[in-house]
């Protein structure tokens, strides 16, 4: 396990991402207010990259978090359902939901500002999301019906 993986999986670390988050959260608010409503553009726009640049950063290092993994008793299952059940099917669903949400947020921050590459970025994050989505739904409507191992 590399240095992120230990950060990022850290209790302390969870607490400083929520009050972090909840901070690019204002402050992308407060910049969209200052810029799009009281016209003030520069000064929105360094706030625009403060508040997506956190949250960006911080989606980012969930890809590296540890998926949750509950053990299911792998005879009663189809072949679907131990392919998402699995660890590794689990970390790559982390690691397409953390680089897409970064990407995303990349590309609304250069939309938002006019700077080019944005729609580019976006066009790679929201299918890549959607479907990130899509597994997830998968996932949740074969396993909701498994008994876990105690």
């Amino acid at each position: 396990m590399g240095y992120i993986d230990k950060l990022v999986n850290s209790e302390g670390f969870g607490r400083f991402r929520r009050t972090c988050v909840t901070f690019g959260c204002v402050i992308t608010a407060v910049a969209l207010v200052l810029k799009y409503l009281l016209a003030n553009r520069e000064f929105g726009s360094t706030l625009l990259v403060t508040g997506l640049g956190v949250l960006s950063l911080f989606a980012f290092l969930l890809a590296y978090r540890k998926p949750k993994h509950i053990e299911f008793e792998p005879s009663l299952m189809s072949p679907a359902q131990r392919l998402f059940t699995s660890k590794g099917l689990a970390n790559f669903m982390c690691k397409l939901d953390g680089y897409g949400a970064s990407l995303g947020l990349i590309g609304l921050l250069f939309k938002l500002n006019h700077w080019p590459g944005g729609t580019k970025m976006l066009y790679l994050a929201v299918p890549t999301l959607l479907i990130v989505g899509i597994m997830h739904l998968a996932k949740y409507l074969l396993t909701r019906d498994l008994r876990p191992l105690n």
